[in-house]
């Protein structure tokens, strides 16, 4: 695991966030590829991608 990662699974935990909401995000990025190319993309403004 990388250390992002780590980091990204402590917060998850810490927040109490649920497995199915990070289950059902996780197949959103899977079956639209185009969401996750948006919110990683440098040519979409930060502000545009967290409305």
């Amino acid at each position: 695991m990388t250390e992002k990662a780590g980091i990204y699974g402590t917060v998850l935990f810490e927040l109490q966030i649920p497995l199915s909401m990070g289950q059902e995000a996780a197949r959103l990025m899977r079956e639209n590829p185009a969401l996750q190319e948006a919110l990683t993309s440098p040519a979409v403004p930060k502000k545009t991608n967290t409305q």
